[in-house]
C-alpha cells in the first residue's frame, strides 16, 4: 500500500466441526446452510476505499490559428501589433468547458476582422509607394547591373588574357619538348614500319595456307549440317501446319500471331490464352522457361552509391533518380538452357509530376516492390510524369546479350495513363487491341501511345477542378477481373525494349495543386490533426505499374527453326603489301602573346521615395482552464481461471493482479502540451512479502487489446537505494510515498500517449502474475495509483486470504459414527473404519481444480477389507442464470430440484452425494476416482477436476471418505492422512494402541481364531440426499 493507506491486516477461516447424535434427515442438515444470515468473525470482508476527489486543474487551449495568421500577415505587411495582456476566463467543468471555448472563438474572430481591415489599408499605401520606389530602384538597378557586368566581364576578360599569355608560355615549352620527341619517335617508327613490312609479308604467305585448311573443313561441316536441316525442315513444316489450322490473327516480318481471342474468358487473362505467337527466320532468339518477372531469387542493383535503397516490403526503392540513372534487376528469367537473364533499367528522361514555381514539392522516387506470387515486376512512382527506361536483356553469367521472344499481356491501362513498348527493330511489333479494351491509339510527341480511356460519371461537383456531377472522368479497370477492357497484347522479339508510361497529363497545374493542398489541409483541420506540409501532402499522391508476371506470359510462343546457309568460303590474300612511307622530322615555331584591356567608369542613380507611416493594431488572447472530474481507476484480483476473487480465499497461491486506468473525465476537452506534456503513469505499491510478480509474463494493453508494453517504462524497485532521481521525481510530483518494493509504469512520450490513449478513451490495463507468499490465514491486501497530468488518484482495494484450514482424521467403530477409538485399544482381529475428514472449501473461494485425498496404511498391523463408502457436500451455491445439473439440488425452501430439471435463475441450492464401493451411478463414477495400491498400502481418491471447476468461486465445497480394516498385528500404529487442494498440502494423523497376545498356559493344537465377519456394512445409500442422512460424527459449517 502507498504511505497514506499503509496498514497490515491478517485474518483466518476455520473450520468448525460438531458432533451429532441420532440419524437426522440430510435435506435437513442441507436446509441448516439456508436458515442463517449471519456473519461470522472469521469471514473475509473486502474492504474498498473511497479516494478523497482530487481537483485537477489543467489549461484549455483554444485555437486562434486564423487571428495568429492575421496577426503574422500584418506584420509581414509591415503594421505594428501590440497583444496585450492575457484575459483570464475563469475555471471550466467538464461539462461546461465546451461552451466556454465557443465565448472565446467568437472573441478570435472579431479581432481577427479587425486586424484584416488595418491590415488592408495599410498594404494599400504601401503597394503605391511601393510601385514608385520599384520603377526608380529597377532604373538604378540596371544601372548598377550594367556596370556590375562591365566589371565582371573585365576581370574575366583580364584574367583570361594573363591566362592565356601563361598557357602560350607553357604550350611553346611543352610543344618544344613535344617536337623532340616527336622526332624521336619519327626515327623509332621508320625503323618499326621497315620490320612490320617483312612481317607482313610473312604472315600473309602464313594466312593463305590456312585458309586453304579452313576452306576444306568447311565443306565437310556442311554436309552434316545439311542432313540435321531435312530433319528439322520436317519438324518446321509440321509446326506451321498445326498453327496455321488455328488462323492467323495479325503477321509482321519474322512474326505471326495465330488463333483468336477467348469470349467465354472475359474478366481472365485466359481471354488471351488461345491465341500463339510464332516467331521465324531469326537466328538467337531465346524462349525464357516460365515468364519474365520477378523470382524468389530477383535481387537488384544501382549505377552508382546511394541511388538504390532498401525499405520493408521493397525490392528497392530510387531515390531522387536522373536522367541517364541505371538499375538492374537480376534474375527476371531463365532461357531453356537454365541460364539466368537480367534486365537493365536505363532512365531517358526524369520530370517531375508536381511543381510549383518552379520548385519541387516533394521527392522523386520509385518504389520495385519485393517478390509476390503474380511474378509482375510492380513499379510505384512518386512525383514523376513518366517512366521511360531503356530495358536491356542479359545473361547473368556472361553479360553477353538475350535477345528474348516476347508475347506480354499488358492490362489495368486506366485513367487515362498511356504506353508505349517498341522493340530492338525500332517498332512496336504486332499489338492487339481487342474490341472493348477501352484503349486507343493517340499521339504524344509524335510517336504513337495506347491510352486508357474508360470512364465513368463524376457523381458530385468539384468546382475547384471545374467539375460537375455527370460529367464523364477516367474510372479505375478491375486488374484482370475486367479483361479485355483497360488491356492490349504486344508481340515482339529483341534484348533491348523501350517503354514509356505516361501518367496521361504531365505536370500538373496549378489548380490542381491547389485543390490537392486544399483537400489535405480541410481534412487534417476536421480531424483535428496539425496541417500537413507540402511534402507530406504530395507524398500520398502516386501512381503504379506491373510489368511482365505470370499473368501477362499467358499466349504461348514458338520459334520455328531455320534452314542452314551454304558455307561462305575465304578467299586467299592476293593484295600487294605496299612499301612504307618513311616521315620527315618536325620544325617548331613559338606563339606570341595578347595585351590587356582598360577598365569600365561607375554610373550615376536617382533618389528612392520614403514609405507611409506604420499604423498600430492591438491584440488580446485568453486563457481558458478545467477542472475534470475525479477518475475513478479500476483494480481485480483473479483466479488462474480468470474469475475474480476479491475477498476471497484462495487455495492456489498462483492469481494474477489487474490494474485499468479511467481516462473519461479527460475526453470533453484538450489541454495544452505543457500540460498533457506531464507525466502519466502507474504505480502498484506491492505488500512487502505478502506476494512475487512474475515480471517476464506482466502485459499491458488498451481497451481494444492491443500490446502497449513499448509505450512504457517499467520500473520494479525493490528497495529505497533503487530509486532513481527521475523516479523520486515522478512520485513527489503525484505526492506518493511507497513502502519497500513497487512498480512504476510510465509513458515514454506523454504527449502521444495523451493524443492516443488519454484522449480518446483507450484506457490501459496492467496484468501482473503473482504466487502469494504469506503464511495460512493472512489477507494480501492491494490497490494502485493512476497518475495521469502528474497527479495520482487511488484505485479501489481488492483483498485476498489464504486459508488456514486442516483436515481429521479419526478411528470409528465398524458400524457407528459415534463410536470414536482415537488413542484407544484394538485387539487383534477387530474391525474399524479410518474417516478421512477433508476440509470445507469456504463459500468465497478460487476455482477449484483439484480435490485429492491420499491415506496410507500400515500394511503390517492393518488389512484392507476393500469397503470403504463416501459423502461430497456443497452449501450456499445461487444460479446467476436459469440452468439444468446432471444431478439433483435442494433449494433453500427445501424443495428438491431433480438431474435436467430447470433452476431459476437467483435460487439458492445446495447437494450432497453418499457412496460406497458398490454404487453404480454413472455420475459418482465420472466424479469420484478410487484407488488401491496393495503394494505400498496407499488408498487415494480423486474429485473431477471439470466438476469441480463447474462449481464456480462461490459456494462451500466438502469431501469425507470412510475406509474398512482389521487389525492383525499388534503395538503402536499411527496414521496418516494428506488432503490436497488446489495444490495446497495438509495433513492429518490418528494413532491406536493393540497389545501383544496372552500367552498360551500350556501347550495345545491350535485352532484359527474367532475375527468375527470382513463383510462392510457401508452399502450403497444413494447418489442425493433425498434418502435419509448418514448418522455422522460431526456437522460442517462456515
Amino acid at each position: 500500500m502507498l504511505k497514506q493507506n499503509d496498514f497490515k491486516a491478517y485474518g483466518s477461516i476455520r473450520k468448525t466441526k460438531f458432533g451429532a447424535c441420532g440419524v437426522i434427515l440430510a435435506l435437513a442438515m442441507l436446509g441448516v446452510a439456508f436458515g442463517s444470515n449471519t456473519v461470522s468473525a472469521d469471514e473475509v470482508k473486502p474492504t474498498t476505499p473511497v479516494a478523497v476527489e482530487k481537483k485537477t486543474e489543467v489549461e484549455v487551449p483554444v485555437a486562434h490559428d486564423n487571428l495568429d495568421k492575421a496577426v503574422a500577415e500584418a506584420k509581414d505587411a509591415g503594421v505594428k501589433v501590440e497583444v496585450g495582456a492575457t484575459q483570464d476566463k475563469g475555471v471550466a467543468t467538464t461539462d461546461t468547458v465546451a461552451e466556454k471555448k465557443k465565448e472565446i472563438e467568437a472573441d478570435y474572430a472579431k479581432q481577427e476582422k479587425e486586424v484584416k481591415t488595418v491590415t488592408d489599408n495599410y498594404s494599400s499605401k504601401v503597394d503605391k509607394t511601393t510601385k514608385e520606389r520599384e520603377v526608380i530602384e529597377k532604373e538604378n538597378k540596371a544601372k548598377q547591373e550594367a556596370y556590375d557586368k562591365a566589371v565582371t566581364e573585365h576581370k574575366a576578360e583580364v584574367k583570361r588574357i594573363e591566362a592565356e599569355n601563361k598557357a602560350i608560355l607553357a604550350d611553346n615549352a611543352t610543344k618544344e619538348a613535344e617536337t623532340k620527341a616527336e622526332n624521336e619517335r619519327i626515327a623509332k617508327d621508320n625503323a618499326t614500319k621497315e620490320a612490320n613490312y617483312k612481317k607482313a609479308v610473312a604472315d600473309q604467305e602464313t594466312y593463305n595456307k590456312q585458309v586453304e585448311k579452313d576452306n576444306a573443313d568447311l565443306k565437310a561441316d556442311y554436309g552434316k549440317k545439311l542432313t540435321k536441316y531435312e530433319s528439322d525442315l520436317a519438324k518446321y513444316n509440321k509446326e506451321k501446319e498445326e498453327l496455321a489450322k488455328k488462323g492467323v490473327k495479325a503477321k509482321k516480318p519474322h512474326i505471326t500471331v495465330y488463333g483468336d481471342y477467348d469470349e467465354s474468358q472475359r474478366g481472365s487473362v485466359n481471354y488471351y490464352k488461345k491465341l500463339t505467337a510464332s516467331f521465324e527466320g531469326l537466328e538467337g532468339l531465346m524462349k525464357v522457361k516460365d515468364y519474365i518477372g520477378l523470382h524468389a531469387d530477383s535481387t537488384i542493383s544501382g549505377s552508382r552509391k546511394d541511388l538504390i535503397v532498401k525499405g520493408k516490403g521493397l525490392l528497392g526503392q530510387v531515390q531522387e533518380p536522373k536522367a541517364g540513372d541505371s538499375f538492374t534487376i537480376h534474375n527476371v528469367a531463365e532461357n531453356d538452357k537454365g541460364e539466368k537473364i537480367s534486365a537493365k533499367f536505363t532512365l531517358n528522361k526524369v520530370e517531375k509530376e508536381w511543381v510549383e514555381n518552379g520548385k519541387s514539392l516533394t521527392d522523386t522516387k520509385i518504389k520495385i516492390y519485393e517478390y509476390a506470387k503474380d511474378g509482375s515486376i510492380n513499379f510505384g512512382f512518386w512525383n514523376l510524369v513518366e517512366f521511360n527506361p531503356k530495358i536491356e536483356f542479359f545473361l547473368e553469367k556472361n553479360k553477353q546479350k538475350a535477345i528474348l521472344t516476347i508475347a506480354s499481356m499488358l492490362n489495368d491501362i486506366d485513367y487515362g495513363q498511356e504506353l508505349r513498348l517498341t522493340y530492338e527493330d525500332g517498332t512496336e511489333g504486332i499489338v492487339l487491341n481487342p474490341k472493348g479494351s477501352d484503349v486507343n491509339k493517340v499521339k504524344r510527341d509524335g510517336k504513337d501511345y495506347y491510352k486508357g480511356e474508360y470512364k465513368t460519371a463524376w457523381t458530385s461537383d468539384v468546382p475547384d477542378l471545374g467539375v460537375k456531377a455527370g460529367d464523364l472522368g477516367y474510372a479505375n479497370v478491375l486488374d484482370e477481373a475486367d479483361i479485355p477492357r483497360g488491356s492490349i497484347l504486344s508481340v515482339g522479339y529483341g534484348s533491348t525494349l523501350n517503354l514509356s508510361y505516361h501518367n496521361g497529363v504531365g505536370k500538373h497545374s496549378q489548380s490542381e495543386i491547389d485543390y490537392v493542398r486544399k483537400r489535405a489541409k480541410n481534412k487534417a483541420i476536421s480531424e483535428g490533426k496539425p496541417v500537413p506540409t507540402d511534402k507530406e501532402i504530395f507524398e500520398d499522391e502516386n501512381w503504379a505499374v506491373g510489368l511482365f508476371g505470370k499473368a501477362s506470359a499467358t499466349v504461348p510462343i514458338t520459334i520455328l527453326t531455320t534452314p542452314p546457309t551454304k558455307p561462305k568460303y575465304e578467299q586467299k590474300d592476293t593484295k600487294e603489301i605496299p612499301k612504307p612511307k618513311l616521315e620527315k622530322p618536325k620544325e617548331f615555331v613559338p606563339r606570341t602573346t595578347l595585351p590587356t584591356p582598360p577598365a569600365p567608369t561607375p554610373p550615376e542613380k536617382k533618389k528612392i521615395p520614403e514609405m507611409p507611416l506604420v499604423p498600430t493594431v492591438k491584440v488580446n488572447y485568453s486563457r481558458l482552464r478545467v477542472t475534470p472530474s475525479t477518475p475513478k481507476p479500476m483494480k481485480a484480483i483473479k483466479d488462474t481461471f480468470g474469475r475474480s476473487i476479491d475477498g476471497a480465499n484462495t487455495f492456489d497461491k498462483n492469481v494474477k493482479f489487474s490494474l485499468t486506468t479511467d481516462y473519461k473525465p479527460y475526453s470533453t476537452f484538450t489541454t495544452d502540451s505543457k500540460t498533457y506534456g506531464k507525466t502519466w503513469a502507474m504505480v502498484d505499491d506491492v505488500q512487502d512479502g505478502a506476494y512475487k510478480v512474475d515480471d517476464s509474463k506482466i502485459t499491458m494493453k488498451d481497451s481494444i487489446g492491443k500490446d502497449v508494453k513499448a509505450l512504457f517504462n517499467m520500473y520494479h524497485v525493490l528497495s529505497e537505494k533503487q530509486r532513481t532521481k527521475e523516479i523520486q521525481s515522478i512520485l513527489k510530483e503525484a505526492g506518493l510515498t511507497p513502502k519497500g518494493e513497487f512498480y512504476l509504469w510510465v509513458a515514454k512520450d506523454s504527449a502521444s500517449f495523451y493524443k492516443n490513449y488519454v484522449k480518446p478513451v483507450k484506457n490501459i490495463t496492467i496484468e501482473l502474475p503473482a504466487r502469494l507468499l504469506v503464511e495460512k490465514g493472512k489477507i494480501v491486501k492491494n490497490d494502485f495509483h493512476q497518475i495521469d497530468f502528474g497527479n495520482a488518484f487511488v484505485s479501489n482495494l481488492v483483498t485476498v486470504q489464504v486459508p488456514d484450514l486442516k483436515p481429521e482424521k479419526h478411528a470409528v467403530d465398524q458400524k457407528d459414527d459415534k463410536k470414536i477409538r482415537d488413542g484407544q485399544e484394538i485387539q487383534i482381529g477387530e474391525y474399524l473404519r479410518y474417516l478421512l475428514n477433508g476440509v470445507t472449501v469456504p463459500s468465497k473461494h478460487d476455482s477449484l481444480y483439484q480435490y485429492d485425498g491420499i491415506d496410507m496404511l500400515d500394511l503390517k498391523h492393518d488389512r484392507y477389507t476393500g469397503n470403504w463408502s463416501g459423502v461430497i457436500r456443497g452449501t450456499e451455491y445461487v444460479a446467476e442464470k436459469d440452468l439444468t445439473l446432471p444431478y439433483d439440488v435442494v433449494l433453500s425452501d427445501g424443495k428438491v430440484v431433480k438431474a435436467g430439471d430447470k433452476i431459476a435463475k437467483g435460487s439458492a441450492y445446495a447437494f450432497q452425494f453418499e457412496f460406497n464401493q458398490s454404487t453404480n451411478s454413472d455420475f459418482i463414477k465420472k466424479i469420484v476416482k478410487v484407488t488401491w495400491n496393495e503394494k505400498d498400502g496407499k488408498w487415494a481418491y480423486t474429485i473431477d477436476k471439470e466438476f469441480l471447476n463447474s462449481l464456480g468461486v462461490q459456494g462451500t465445497f466438502d469431501a469425507d471418505f470412510y475406509i474398512e480394516v482389521e487389525r492383525i498385528a499388534s503395538g503402536e500404529i499411527e496414521n496418516k492422512f494428506v488432503n490436497i487442494v488446489n495444490g495446497q498440502e495438509m495433513v492429518a494423523k490418528v494413532t491406536t494402541h493393540t497389545p501383544e497376545p496372552p500367552k498360551p498356559q500350556e501347550p495345545k493344537k491350535p485352532s484359527l481364531p474367532n475375527t468375527g465377519t470382513a463383510s462392510s456394512s457401508l452399502g450403497f445409500i444413494g447418489a442425493f440426499v433425498g434418502l435419509l442422512g448418514l448418522a455422522s460424527l460431526k456437522r460442517k459449517h462456515d
